[in-house]
């Protein structure tokens, strides 16, 4: 039986930088030819958001864009005006064709920058401060609208990006985190952020801690090309590159490359799985064995708003529970008196690969739950076969992200949206078992009428 081939995912590129002008297709079929099978290019200002769009236009069965303000391409400018119309550029772009992400964003609090941009704005290097953290917040906010991960820059500001990060709920990455390991460490048991490192790694110590103190499931790869080279900062890098990086991961981890492709190519899909889904299908035709995740009938969907969004909350609070016997996963924090509602407390970011073995946690889990909520009487069928096609879980993968998309399940024989979510409230939410339910949690997600 042949060996699967390696699949990588670049999490965070700049190939919209002119250093790849004169030889750009050649760049991305070295990447191809090297097992790429997906990269994620990263716009840095307003008008790279333009440069980042066209490469998907010339290359979309390859590059997913990430659209947003680098605090270094902000040159220390953020107004109102300035950022309604980047906000309507990205905002335009999603409603089309969907984007990957927002990014590259974040906080860049280095000495010089701060210097050297008070000084051409004629202010404080504290106004410049504010000016990125205004920036970043507001993007982050965007993310989580548009229910899409966040593609992260943090220098000297580790700890103030992460803060503003865990109190968004957001989930995403942060690519060449080179902060405190123990600070990563922290930021990957929330369950909502992952961490990205590029060639250079073989050489920085300080990359080299974070890897060693993560568990592999909050691991990725990237390259930051035309950066971060694994020859230093003369080099130009590639996408195509980025097996030193893997190479040297494996190394660290005590793995071999090709369980480091395939457990960062799941991760990557797990993250961007849901607003990239031709992701999950170029990593699937690679044949790792890693990406086998969806069966071919499966569709993803727009995040939900209103009523769908609360159900697709309770639905993955209760294939969390599940997941969690079977793989040994972290449970959602979903308990009163804390949960006052759905809406008030939205289901941390998680990801789930299941087995066979999660139709027998949950019972049947055939049929799905559908639009039988405020007074609405369509059969449970719709929703999940709007999902599905099918309908049929059994080995899928779950992506929530603050009610983004999502798997969603109930078991067979409780097709109304009353007996079913009085088992969600019940036995997911924490509140007892399937004979003790808060009807206030089901009124959160279904609305009081289907809860009596």
């Amino acid at each position: 039986m042949p060996s699967a081939r390696r699949a990588f995912v670049d999490c965070h590129c700049h190939l919209s930088s002119d250093q790849f002008r004169y030889d750009l297709e050649e760049v991305v079929a070295r990447a191809s030819h090297n097992g790429v099978v997906g990269i994620f290019v990263c716009s840095s200002s307003q008008p790279d958001i333009e440069r980042v769009l066209k490469l998907r236009q010339e290359f979309p069965e390859l590059i997913f864009p990430c659209l947003g303000l680098h605090p270094l391409g902000l040159g220390g400018t953020f107004d109102a005006d300035f950022w309604a119309v980047t906000r309507s550029l990205i905002v335009a772009e999603h409603a089309r064709r969907g984007i990957a992400g927002i990014g590259e964003i974040g906080l860049d609090f280095s000495k010089q920058i701060l210097r050297d941009h008070a000084k051409t704005k004629g202010t404080s290097e504290a106004d410049i401060r504010s000016t990125q953290i205004a920036a970043f917040q507001a993007q982050v906010s965007l993310a989580k609208e548009l229910g899409v991960p966040v593609n992260v820059h943090s220098r000297n500001a580790e700890r103030e990006t992460l803060e503003i990060l865990f109190q968004s709920g957001v989930c995403g990455l942060m690519h060449a985190f080179k902060g405190e390991p123990g600070l990563a460490l922290e930021a990957a048991r929330t369950g909502r952020l992952l961490f990205s490192f590029p060639p250079s790694l073989v050489y920085k110590r300080e990359y080299q801690e974070v890897v060693r103190v993560l568990p592999m499931e909050a691991l990725l790869l990237e390259t930051d090309s035309p950066s971060l080279a694994a020859g230093g900062p003369k080099e130009r890098n590639e996408p195509g590159l980025i097996g030193l990086a893997a190479a040297k991961m494996a190394e660290i981890k005590g793995l071999t490359t090709q369980e480091v492709a395939e457990i960062t190519t799941r991760n990557a899909v797990k993250l961007f799985g849901a607003s990239s889904p031709a992701l999950l299908f170029a990593a699937q035709a690679s044949q790792s064995q890693a990406t086998d995740m969806i069966p071919k009938t499966a569709r993803w969907r727009k995040p939900q708003t209103g009523w769908k969004g609360n159900a697709d909350r309770a639905v993955a609070a209760e294939v969390g529970r599940g997941a969690q016997g079977v793989g040994g996963l972290a449970q959602p924090s979903l308990s009163p008196p804390q949960l006052a509602s759905l809406e008030e407390a939205p289901l941390p970011w998680r990801h789930f690969d299941f087995a066979d073995q999660l139709q027998m946690e949950l019972g049947d889990a055939t049929q799905v739950l559908s639009e039988a909520s405020q007074g609405k009487e369509r059969n449970a069928d719709f929703h999940i076969q709007e999902l599905l096609g099918q309908g049929h879980v059994s080995a899928e993968a779950i992506s929530v992200c603050d009610g983004g998309p999502s798997l969603l399940v109930a078991p067979r024989g409780e097709p109304t949206a009353r007996r079913w979510s009085r088992r969600t409230a019940g036995t997911a939410l924490g509140t007892g078992g399937a004979d003790q339910w808060d009807p206030t949690l089901c009124s959160a997600a279904f609305g009081a009428a289907r809860c009596d």
